[in-house]
């Protein structure tokens, strides 16, 4: 199987799912960087779907007017990575080193040093 033969099993089955989509149902909006989960608020009669955070998704999955995103099923994978990306923002924004306790200190060092092996 071709590499072009597998992006259009990927595109078809894309937009089989598209197609069964109703309003409330939730997506997950992908780009390289980012995950967002939104719920499908209209669907136009071109087959269009709005989403709740004002994004409009043509009928293959991309996002109208942005070349880099587009849906995807919501899936426990995605939910997971929002989560971890949501929780490594949250300790990088806002712990202070500082503040920790010796103890802490060393419990975070001992996961940061298991982390690089």
């Amino acid at each position: 199987m071709s590499i072009f033969t597998s992006a259009e099993a990927v595109k078809t089955k894309r937009t089989e799912w598209i197609s069964t989509l109703k309003v409330g149902d939730e997506v997950a909006i992908s780009s390289r960087y980012h995950l967002q989960v939104c719920k499908v608020s209209k669907i136009t009669p071109s087959g269009r779907l709005n989403l709740d955070n004002n994004a409009v998704v043509n009928s293959d999955g991309s996002i109208r007017g942005d070349s880099y995103n587009h849906i995807e099923q919501v899936t426990d994978e995605i939910r997971i990575k929002i989560w971890r990306g949501r929780a490594m923002n949250k300790i990088r924004l806002k712990m202070k080193l500082e503040k920790l306790t010796n103890k802490n200190l060393k419990i975070i060092l001992d996961i940061v040093n298991d982390s690089l092996e």
